[in-house]
């Protein structure tokens, strides 16, 4: 599955996300969301649990 700049797959550890020109993914699962490589915490907006930026 793709959407934007990312690519996503489905697999037995979660749904994995890369974005390529970001250098970046996540892992969504049923633990919770996993970010990799830039991506930190940052305070969510109104109606959102989790955000990452880089």
């Amino acid at each position: 599955m793709s959407f934007g700049d990312y690519r996503c797959r489905a697999g037995q550890a979660g749904l994995l996300c890369v974005n390529y020109a970001h250098q970046s993914a996540v892992r969504l699962s049923a633990g919770g969301v996993e970010p990799f490589g830039c991506l930190r915490p940052v305070p969510p907006p109104d109606g959102v649990g989790t955000a990452f930026s880089c």
